[in-house]
């Protein structure tokens, strides 16, 4: 019941995170620091490791499996649209047979972490 509370609370985090950079976005507010994006996501997968340490894991896969997705879609985005300018776009562009598998990896493995 635990893992199910904090595969919600990850799911949602990384909602609330999307909306937060589709309004900077939409207002044509252009992200130049993610310092304080980054440590605030790595304070919430911190925290989510305190009860059990495989937990921080397990957070950061789920998030990565759907910010994206997340954000595009309230952008207004295909689901799957890769953008030009993210690190990891630019390279899953290069390699767009993997970006699929490795979203749907990351969403199993994250679900799993919080079961074992």
């Amino acid at each position: 019941m635990i893992g199910a509370l904090a595969i919600f609370a990850s799911v949602g985090f990384a909602a609330v995170c999307a909306e937060v950079d589709a309004e900077h976005l939409r207002d044509n507010d252009y992200i130049e620091s993610h310092t304080s994006r980054a440590a605030q996501r790595a304070y919430f997968f911190l925290a989510m490791g305190i009860s059990d340490w495989v937990w921080v894991f397990g957070s950061a896969l789920l998030f990565y499996a759907v910010f994206d997705q997340v954000l595009n879609y309230l952008m207004g985005k295909k689901l799957f649209y890769l953008g030009e300018t993210a690190k990891t776009d630019i390279f899953f562009n290069k390699h767009k047979w993997l970006y699929l598998p490795v979203k749907i990896l990351a969403f199993v493995f994250g679900v799993t972490l919080f079961f074992i």
